[in-house]
């Protein structure tokens, strides 16, 4: 028996909410590498991998942190 390891795909619009930015400042921080890439999920869609969004909120350094 095979497990699947379901994933929800996040749109754009729920990245920015997430994080608290901007669509276009989305757009630029994928393509400076700065956030992880999105999926190509369609000819004009784009979705992220929730477990990756996470992962890169909880990669931020706290405030007053060095």
């Amino acid at each position: 028996m095979q497990t699947h390891n379901s994933e929800r795909l996040l749109p754009p619009k729920t990245v920015c909410s997430l994080v608290g930015i901007s669509r276009i400042t989305l757009w630029r921080w994928c393509r400076d590498g700065v956030f992880p890439a999105g999926r190509q999920i369609g000819p004009r869609r784009t979705a992220w991998l929730e477990s990756e969004v996470n992962s890169w909120i909880n990669s931020r350094p706290l405030i007053g942190e060095v």
